[in-house]
């Protein structure tokens, strides 16, 4: 069967690796800075009213292998 032009692919499902929820910002820049330290990618984002330090959008495959290196590295980080 033929695809029409106008017929979009479907989209991954992607999911956020985050680690920690703080409410303080002092104290998420300071766990980022040890983040950062291994994985000089980590960023600060804002959910609520709470900060958690990103590592990335990834798809379901790609999120659970970066997951278990984040893991690995003694962060106890989450895939959602």
């Amino acid at each position: 069967m033929k695809k029409s032009a106008t017929e979009q692919p479907k989209k991954k499902d992607m999911y956020k690796l985050t680690f920690g929820n703080f409410k303080g910002k002092k104290e998420a820049i300071k766990q980022l800075a040890a983040v950062k330290k291994k994985f000089s990618n980590a960023s600060l984002i804002i959910e609520g009213n709470c900060y958690k330090i990103f590592f990335g959008e990834y798809d379901n495959a790609a999120g659970e292998k970066a997951l278990e290196t984040v893991k690995a590295a003694g962060f106890e980080a989450e895939l959602a």
